[in-house]
């Protein structure tokens, strides 16, 4: 084997070990979600960054749960999905990461994000920033889109950092003296203001 393929082999070998790995997890019975939900992440339900959102939109009408938990470095997604009583397929994916400092959620709902295709999952978080040497003070905002695959009982989670890169805004800008200064008023702060923009992108939410 070439050189070339050594280093495509280690390659699909690294990203396959950062791959979220599909686990299979028992409910309790007259077990709330919430409490189903905290103990399968290993965290205190009123420690959730955001209350756990049933839905049946996401994996062709199967139950589903999402939920939220702050890392180190980032908010963590938890969605499990049940598969038969009492039986989930829980699985991770990376969201909102630390910008200076937590990410807080807004809102979790759900939107198209390509014609002619179900609606995925999405995720709207605000960051608070306050740097009086820098004359920093203001607000940043952030939607991220998710697509959930479930083919042939394989659960997984795919960000969309396509769609993602266009969801950004902030209240701040740079006055004429050059420093940072809350002007402006963010392009969306509300799911609402988010799906106009898909609208406005074409994108039937």
């Amino acid at each position: 084997m070439n050189a070339w393929c050594w280093g495509m082999l280690a390659v699909f070998l690294l990203a396959r070990g950062r791959m979220a790995r599909a686990e299979d997890v028992a409910r309790r019975p007259n077990e709330a979600d919430e409490a189903f939900v905290a103990r399968v992440v290993g965290t205190p339900a009123e420690e959730l960054a955001h209350p756990v959102v049933r839905s049946t939109e996401l994996a062709g009408g199967k139950a589903a749960l999402i939920a939220f938990v702050e890392a180190e470095e980032e908010l963590v997604g938890h969605l499990l999905v049940e598969r038969a009583p009492l039986r989930f397929e829980h699985v991770t994916f990376p969201s909102c990461e630390v910008e200076g400092g937590s990410a807080k959620i807004l809102a979790v709902f759900f939107a198209r994000t390509a014609r002619d295709r179900a609606r995925d999952l999405g995720v709207l978080c605000e960051w608070d920033e306050h740097h009086p040497y820098a004359d920093v003070d203001g607000a940043f905002y952030e939607a991220r889109f998710y697509r959930v695959s479930d083919e042939a009982n394989r659960l997984g989670v795919r960000p969309l950092p396509e769609i993602d890169k266009r969801f950004k805004t902030s209240d701040l800008e740079r006055n004429h003296h050059g420093r940072w200064v809350r002007e402006t008023r963010p392009a969306f702060t509300t799911v609402a203001e988010v799906k106009r923009r898909l609208s406005r992108m074409g994108i039937k939410p």
